[in-house]
């Protein structure tokens, strides 16, 4: 999986869509918090350029959120995505 995710890495950085949801898919499936974390940046790149929107972005950051502490992060009541996204990206320590 890792060689996969590194041929797609440099078509994501380059904001190729499809790649860039390519590598979604396959970092959204792994239960590895260290490798989900690790493409983290290119990923955010990715949601900053429009190639996986504001639910891809926040499934990912919400399953790695369980992944590293046991429980999915419900938020209480409504809430703006965007700062769903923001929290998950501080509490992960994952850097902008």
């Amino acid at each position: 999986m890792s060689g996969i995710l590194k041929r797609h890495e440099r078509d994501a950085r380059a904001s190729v869509g499809e790649a860039a949801m390519a590598l979604w898919i396959v970092i959204h499936h792994s239960t590895d918090v260290d490798k989900r974390k690790g493409f983290f940046s290119v990923l955010y790149q990715a949601y900053n350029n429009g190639f996986i929107n504001t639910d891809q972005f926040e499934l990912y950051l919400g399953r790695t959120y369980k992944l590293e502490f046991g429980t999915y992060p419900y938020g209480e009541g409504a809430y703006d995505p965007n700062e769903k996204i923001n929290r998950l990206i501080e509490e992960l320590n994952l850097k902008k």
